[in-house]
């Protein structure tokens, strides 16, 4: 029995109650997890869209057409000669040197 310098406990049910803050920010965080979700779904979609996106050409014909032409010195007898799409000028090495 509680006296009279002892306050009386309060109800089960009163303390056991959600605050209203507490509720709101749980309704803002359960918002903001389920949004994080999809947008890390959406982030795996688009990866792979990218990586489909890269090899598709893998599956198509190959096509080969002339660009240019390489002038060689003269009397030059190139041991190898390379490539590169990007490059004005073709690497080649011969017996001489580069």
């Amino acid at each position: 029995m509680p006296t009279a310098t002892e306050p009386a406990p309060a109800p089960v049910a009163d303390r056991f109650q959600t605050s209203r803050a507490t509720l709101a920010v749980d309704r803002v965080m359960t918002w903001l997890i389920k949004a994080g979700g999809i947008a890390v779904i959406l982030a795996v979609c688009g990866i792979f869209v990218f990586i489909l996106w890269q090899i598709l050409p893998l599956f198509q014909g190959a096509s080969v057409s002339r660009t240019g032409e390489l002038a060689l010195p003269a009397g030059a007898k190139p041991m190898a000669l390379g490539i590169d799409a990007w490059a004005p000028l073709a690497p080649r090495r011969s017996p001489t040197g580069p």
